[in-house]
């Protein structure tokens, strides 16, 4: 019987370099199939000052994950409720697709609706949800008109919890 697991070893401050660079310790050692990075603020924020080096390392990263036979799944920074961020998410975007298009499965989160992003940059519930569907969409899980709810809303605080192996 084959059993599935998902590790989040992201890492709190995190961008594609530090990823590349703690690779060892931070992906190969779980033995995955798979591999997903989300790009994020730690990247987009650079502008286009760190755009080249982004590049260079997100494809060291994706060649990485394929040499070692794994699935790399990139995924896209979401849109920014700052205008100034938008145009650095939308340099981002543009260079994973130029990149990795051809070696990676590229999910595009750009369609999450501002509405769906508090106030500090974090996704609201329905964000959440937006953001399993499009993932689910992307990778092939049921077909593109399937949408599952999850009813994050029912949820009563203290009722659940979440666990990180390791420190943020």
């Amino acid at each position: 019987m084959k059993e599935d697991f998902v590790f989040n070893t992201a890492r709190r401050g995190s961008d594609v370099a530090s990823i590349l660079a703690d690779y060892d310790r931070q992906i190969d050692a779980y033995h995955t199939e798979a591999v997903a990075i989300s790009v994020g603020a730690e990247d987009y924020s650079k502008g286009q000052a760190g755009l080249d080096t982004f590049k260079e390392n997100l494809k060291k990263l994706v060649d990485k994950i394929n040499a070692s036979r794994k699935l790399a799944v990139v995924i896209t920074p979401y849109p920014s409720k700052d205008p100034v961020q938008n145009t650095n998410i939308a340099l981002y975007k543009a260079a994973i697709d130029a990149v990795v298009s051809e070696d990676a499965k590229i999910v595009d989160f750009s369609s999450i609706a501002v509405s769906n992003i508090n106030d500090d940059g974090t996704l609201t519930l329905e964000g959440h949800q937006a953001a399993a569907n499009l993932l689910k969409n992307a990778l092939g899980f049921g077909s593109t008109t399937t949408s599952y709810n999850f009813h994050l809303k029912n949820l009563a605080p203290g009722s659940y919890r979440t666990e990180k192996e390791g420190k943020c």
